[in-house]
């Protein structure tokens, strides 16, 4: 009797272990479901992308700085909008900091008569020093060098527009309006930023 008691106790524990197995496999299974929308809501960020300060397209990453606002050197030039920027290079190949900015953007203001693409102006003296010498330095894969573009502007009033591309005439991965701010007087003298 003993036996059939030893036995009957053994059974009734083996079930409850198995029970409670199974029982943990269907809810790890279900937690697993339960947690599947929530991964897949998050977005990775395309591969090619401008978000406003960084674009990044495969062979360099650009981060702008600074936004800057200069007068012109005489009254009858044109006021101008910098922008101070890092370029990375991703690649093995040869890239600058001015061929670099240039592949990627393309800064625009609103006319009712063209595209409004505005012109490449010439950098502010108020770069000179180690920014203006980096324009022609080549940066090795996995390098970082600082650089300056100056646009001139067509209007003193109208916001700018600086527009993405995946390389030059690429695809557009972005663009990024800029309210015109305070214009600052431009150096006249070389000197160090």
């Amino acid at each position: 009797m003993k036996e059939y008691t030893m036995k009957k106790i053994i059974t009734i524990v083996s079930a409850v272990i198995v029970s409670l197995s199974l029982a943990g496999c269907s809810s790890s299974s279900t937690n697993k479901s339960n947690n599947q929308p929530k991964t897949s809501t998050v977005k990775p960020k395309p591969k090619y992308y401008f978000d406003g300060k960084k674009a990044s397209i495969r062979d360099l990453d650009i981060t702008i700085t600074k936004v800057r606002f200069f007068k012109g050197l005489t009254p009858k030039d044109k006021k101008q909008i910098a922008f101070e920027y890092i370029v990375k290079n991703k690649s093995n190949k040869k890239l600058d900091i001015t061929n670099a900015w240039l592949a990627v953007f393309n800064a625009y203001q609103d006319n009712k008569n063209t595209d409004g693409k505005l012109e490449v102006g010439s950098t502010p003296l108020n770069y000179a020093g180690k920014i203006l010498n980096n324009q022609n330095k080549s940066i090795k894969k996995g390098g970082k060098l600082a650089g300056a573009i100056a646009y001139n502007l067509d209007s003193n009033k109208i916001p700018v527009t600086l527009k993405a591309t995946k390389g030059v005439d690429g695809p557009k991965i972005g663009q990024k309006t800029f309210k015109l701010g305070k214009f600052t007087a431009q150096s006249n003298k070389l000197g160090v930023n």
